[in-house]
Formats: structure tokens, C-alpha cells, sequence
């Protein structure tokens, strides 16, 4: 007896999730695809951060935003490019 797979439906896009770790870890949230071929373009994604500091007399609220973009990579090429420098230094 076979089954028939139910219909698969999403309520948001799919969306790159390239990830670029950092001091604060990012996923791309443009959509798959965008960063190959002739009209590629750089991963994308934003960040938010949100502080209160108070002192004698004074209340700070900062709100940050951030828009950061950072250039697709070719993770297996790099890595394959770091193993033969280092065993060029041998």
C-alpha cells in the first residue's frame, strides 16, 4: 500500500540561509539562488540590538540596526585552497 505525500505549503518563502559567523552569527535572508551566475549577488541579512543604560541622571535607549552584506564564498573551494597552502609550507 503506498501513501501519497501531502502537499507541502509554506507561509514564508524559502530563503538562502548562507550562514557568516561572526561575533554575532547572520543567515541570508535573500532568496535561494541569488548568489550564482551571471547576475549574482552579495548575501544579505539584518540585525538588531536593542540596550538601556542608565547612570546618575541619565537613561540611554539605543536601538541598532544593522544591514550587513558579505560576498558569496565557495565554501569547498576555500577549503580545498587552505589544504594545499598548508601543505605548501611543509
Amino acid at each position: 500500500m503506498s501513501t501519497i505525500p501531502e502537499v507541502i505549503t509554506e507561509d514564508k518563502p524559502r530563503k538562502c540561509g548562507d550562514l557568516k559567523r561572526g561575533n554575532i552569527d547572520l543567515r541570508c535572508v535573500l532568496l535561494p539562488g541569488h548568489a550564482v551566475g551571471p547576475e549574482a549577488t552579495w548575501h544579505a541579512a539584518t540585525c538588531t540590538e536593542n540596550r538601556i543604560v542608565e547612570y546618575d541622571g541619565a537613561r540611554h535607549e539605543i536601538h541598532m540596526r544593522e544591514t550587513v552584506t558579505w560576498e558569496p564564498v565557495d565554501h569547498m573551494a576555500e577549503a580545498v585552497r587552505h589544504l594545499i597552502a598548508g601543505r605548501e609550507e611543509l
